[in-house]
């Protein structure tokens, strides 16, 4: 599981996440989801955030990339998180593992 604010900074993330991408959460915590991709991953990552933005929720197939270089792949389900206010305050992402 992986929390993201709405500038798509990881605020939290589990053990199984940090496995998956090769990373402490301290290494991942404050910094940008975009990080962790390649460029063609990196687009069609920054449609999916503005997806999100707009209030869907969806499930797709995602590249990452791994601490070592290598490719990881998932099945990403992503959902928009509300403020009180119902204003949009960051995304959460669920990542099985392989």
């Amino acid at each position: 599981m992986l929390r993201l604010d709405t500038d798509a900074k990881i605020t939290y993330v589990n053990k199984r996440y940090q496995d998956m991408l090769g990373y402490s959460a301290e290494e991942l915590i404050g910094r940008s989801i975009l990080e962790f991709m390649d460029d063609e991953s990196r687009v069609l990552a920054r449609q999916k955030l503005d997806r999100r933005s707009q209030g869907v929720t969806e499930s797709f197939d995602h590249r990452f990339r791994h601490k070592d270089g290598s490719a990881v792949w998932g099945i990403v389900s992503a959902s928009p998180i509300y403020d009180d206010d119902g204003r949009p305050a960051g995304f959460f992402r669920l990542v099985p593992a392989p």
